[in-house]
């Protein structure tokens, strides 16, 4: 589901068994430190069972997601032509590396196909280009 900015995300968060975040510029003003304003809640005032469900963020640089013992952000993999410490400098807090971190696999013929029915007018390369 996407839904315009925050709207309703500190609801759906926690009961959503799989969020994806994207965001299109992967930069130190987009990935904080601390922020001003919590739209979704974080994994630490999440139920135990609501901490089963996951939270993948993916930019232009990456791959994030919580799969560790603390529940911060990692880097699960890079896209093709990045690297870690790329992400690392477009990040302004310290950002672990998952041990098994990797480059983004490209996606197959399918799929690129059914992006390409999707969107055959290409308006995706105008967040993303």
């Amino acid at each position: 589901m996407q839904l315009p900015g925050g709207a309703a995300s500190a609801f759906l968060m926690p009961i959503t068994p799989k969020v994806v975040i994207w965001v299109a510029r992967h930069a130190t003003r987009s990935f904080v430190e601390e922020v001003d304003f919590v739209t979704g809640q974080g994994y630490d005032n999440r139920s135990e069972e609501q901490q089963k469900n996951e939270t993948i963020i993916v930019s232009n640089l990456g791959v994030m997601n919580f799969k560790n013992p603390e529940r911060v952000m990692q880097i699960q993999s890079y896209h093709p032509g990045r690297t870690v410490e790329e992400i690392r400098e477009h990040t302004s807090f310290d950002l672990p590396a998952a041990a098994d971190v990797s480059e983004t696999p490209l996606p197959g013929a399918d799929i690129v196909g059914l992006i390409g029915a999707m969107d055959p007018d290409g308006v995706r390369l105008t967040e993303f280009g």
